[in-house]
């Protein structure tokens, strides 16, 4: 009976009744991690532009290939998109001509040396990341159809019941939160700052006692 009384613990999953998954080394997961990793080294086109609307002169190698780094540290697309995202403005285009159907005009950026955003050409964009025109012109499509909201992961539930539902037993809140970790962002409310109001305003706001009024007649409002 004392054995039984004892709170169960996870076993080596090589003597585990059921076969757990080693999901990062499925062919689909290797594939996937290829599709968005760098395919090379970044270009450094020579365009030379040094003007208000283009400054690429300003950018050096390291600046390009720490901006080429940056980038595929994002490993899934949604994390890519958003990245691009973050460094291009898009806004409704301004047709001079009627020959030109130009919905949209985006302007791009590098982070220079210092952290400024140095605005840059399509071409020196597109050379620094290694990625095709037509994949930033949806991206900014896409965000400027959608009001500009920011792409997310679909079926974040989904995957998380179909994780949970696969494991025979769970022993404690952790795996719980690891599983949760993989599909979405997780805050931990213990770490999240609590605060007194009332203590807070006690150096802003007279107390009751020394108004100018009656206070203890009035309706309470806290």
């Amino acid at each position: 009976m004392h054995e039984l009384a004892q709170f169960p613990s996870k076993c080596d999953p090589k003597h585990a009744r059921k076969k757990t998954s080693d999901k990062p080394t499925w062919k689909r997961s290797t594939e996937q991690r290829k599709r968005y990793e760098s395919k090379g080294l970044p270009q450094f086109p020579n365009c030379n532009h040094n003007q208000k609307a283009f400054q690429c002169a300003k950018l050096t190698c390291q600046d390009v290939r720490r901006f080429h780094k940056n980038f595929y540290k994002c490993t899934t697309k949604i994390s890519q998109d958003n990245f691009i995202l973050k460094y291009c403005a898009v806004r409704k285009a301004e047709n001079k001509t009627h020959n030109i159907k130009r919905k949209i005009a985006t302007k791009y950026h590098i982070i220079g040396n210092h952290g400024q955003m140095i605005p840059v050409c399509q071409k020196r964009f597109l050379n620094a990341l290694l990625v095709k025109k037509d994949r930033v012109k949806g991206i900014m499509s896409r965000f400027y159809g959608s009001g500009g909201s920011h792409p997310q992961e679909d079926r974040v539930f989904a995957k998380i019941e179909k994780t949970i539902r696969k494991k025979e037993i769970v022993t404690s809140p952790a795996e719980y939160v690891s599983v949760l970790e993989e599909n979405a962002t997780v805050t931990d409310l213990s770490k999240i700052a609590l605060y007194d109001w009332k203590k807070g305003y006690e150096n802003i706001i007279k107390p009751t006692t020394s108004w100018n009024f009656p206070f203890m007649k009035t309706k309470r409002f806290f």
